[in-house]
């Protein structure tokens, strides 16, 4: 738990976005704008290898979330500032409080990166989007 509490201080602080607020949550966010990302960064093999050390380690029982496989989406909304910087995060409750901080990182840096970003002239407001993990 130690490690988990200083793996997400050391993301959060390396956010040049400082985003106020990242949490884990579940609910209906059909409603919500989507986000797409633009498809100029991509996830190297370092974010996999972490992931099936994760499930190595039993670190959680996912479906989709073994050693051998991993075939995952998680879902997260982003609340953007009018300015475009992130608000708040919002990482869909899996049950599995690294993963979900990996995948919060991760999201963090692509919309600092760029990647997501809102669009037209309000940008301010809640979008969805998702990441999609496949690895055999």
């Amino acid at each position: 738990m130690k490690r988990l509490a200083i793996g997400l201080a050391l993301i959060l602080a390396s956010t040049t976005a400082g985003a106020q607020s990242v949490e884990v949550a579940s609910g209906d966010w059909s409603n919500i704008p989507t986000i797409r990302p633009r498809g100029v960064m991509h996830m190297g093999p370092r974010v996999l290898n972490q992931m099936h050390d994760m499930a190595a380690r039993e670190v959680c029982t996912l479906p989709g979330f073994t050693q051998r496989r991993i075939d995952l989406a998680i879902p997260f909304i982003i609340r953007f500032t009018p300015a475009g910087g992130v608000e708040r995060l919002v990482v869909r409750d899996v049950g599995c409080r690294e993963l979900e901080t990996l995948v919060a990182g991760l999201v963090l840096r692509m919309t600092e990166a760029g990647e997501f970003s809102p669009t037209g002239t309000n940008r301010a407001g809640w979008y969805r989007s998702e990441l999609s993990f496949v690895s055999m």
